[in-house]
């Protein structure tokens, strides 16, 4: 019996092996930087400092491209003259106190509870705006947009 060799990678492999660069990569690149730019200082970090220090700088890389994005995106709704959504906003950074407020009330409620509160709140829209981890993201009950969404203009909108 011949065995079977196939050159198609699984995605489980590609995802951990992209993980891995997005990972090492700042953390290396880090290294190299410290040991080009300050080749006369004799300090020898471990590479779980080295880790540490890339992750850091990747996450407030992402922050300042995700915040950079927003920009962009107010700069062209107001070129087409589009009104930006209506939006909730909590106290502390990347609203982090929202979302354990709303685990909170998901333990003994149910997920739209949470939309209809949001929703009187806002004066009664039906579509509104939450920046979770610094990332826009779109909640709606209108079931006009949620048939476009998943008929008509699928391809334009991420789920």
């Amino acid at each position: 019996m011949k065995a079977i060799v196939s050159a198609y990678t699984t995605p489980g492999i590609r995802l951990i092996v992209s993980f891995l660069i997005k990972v090492s990569l700042p953390s290396y690149l880090l290294y190299r930087a410290v040991r080009h730019c300050l080749p006369s200082i004799d300090v020898h970090l471990g590479w779980g400092c080295y880790t540490v220090l890339g992750s850091l700088v990747m996450f407030l890389l992402h922050i300042l491209y995700t915040h950079l994005l927003s920009i962009y995106h107010l700069h062209r709704a107001r070129l087409l003259n589009a009104q930006p959504l209506p939006s909730v906003s909590g106290r502390w950074p990347g609203n982090f106190d929202l979302l354990r407020q709303w685990l909170g009330i998901w333990q003994t409620g149910y997920p739209g509870d949470i939309a209809g509160r949001i929703m009187n709140q806002l004066g009664g829209t039906e579509t509104y705006g939450v920046k979770l981890f610094w990332h826009d993201t779109a909640f709606t009950a209108d079931p006009g947009i949620i048939r476009e969404i998943l008929t008509t203009d699928h391809a334009n909108y991420i789920k």
